[in-house]
């Protein structure tokens, strides 16, 4: 396992300091101090957090977490549950990055610039459970004039079934569906991988043309 410089190490504890107001502690400061910290460049140094999640880790946190990473930005970040509000989970990162998800869905961020502001999901969710084949969704972002703007997208929804899925911590059975989303001026493709009984076990959804994708593994669930 790749060891982390001192100065990534002194990042991390700084992150764990940020994360002292949400509602969900992990128990062992010590493992906080490895994992909790702001979103880095990963892949072009050293302090590359992958390394650091592995089962046992993730085991001794007591608390739910996800791993976040933006391809585009290539950066990476540890997140907790700051609020969960009828089902809607705010996680954040050491540096205050947020993002809401409902379901698996990405319903909102927070601190990237150019942020996704809410989504309009009613028909996402019955399409994901299989009741339907297309949906309509609305995203909505906040223009260079303070505004806020709706977005709308036509998807269509292809289920896989039953597949294997890739997470930092190793492989896991999942159910696959990819939602295909064109509008007038952008179009995406996010994918979902749901555990056997329903909960989201990684997902990829798009934010914006200029953030690019976030890809959310549910390590706890």
């Amino acid at each position: 396992m790749r060891k982390l410089t001192r100065k990534a190490i002194a990042s991390l504890a700084l992150g764990l300091s940020a994360l002292t107001g949400c509602t969900e502690l992990i128990d062992d400061p010590g493992i906080l101090a490895e994992l909790y910290g702001d979103f880095r460049q990963s892949r072009q140094t050293p302090d590359d957090i992958r390394p650091l999640i592995t089962p046992a880790n993730v085991k001794t946190t007591g608390v739910p977490i996800i791993f976040a990473e933006l391809p585009k930005r290539e950066q990476q970040a540890i997140l907790s549950i700051q609020t969960t509000t009828r089902g809607r989970i705010v996680w954040v990162s050491g540096d205050g990055a947020a993002f809401t998800e409902y379901n698996g869905v990405l319903v909102g961020t927070r601190g990237l610039g150019n942020d996704l502001m809410n989504v309009d999901t009613g028909e996402v969710g019955p399409a994901l459970r299989g009741e339907r084949s297309t949906a309509t969704r609305v995203n909505r972002y906040m223009n260079g004039l303070g505004q806020i703007v709706a977005v709308p997208f036509v998807c269509d929804y292809t289920r896989q079934g039953q597949t294997q899925v890739e997470l930092t911590t190793g492989l896991y059975p999942a159910t696959q569906i990819t939602e295909s989303c064109t509008g007038k001026d952008d179009s995406f493709e996010n994918v979902y991988w749901f555990t056997p009984s329903g909960k989201p076990r990684k997902t990829r959804n798009w934010i914006n043309a200029d953030v690019g994708f976030v890809d959310l593994e549910f390590l706890t669930n």
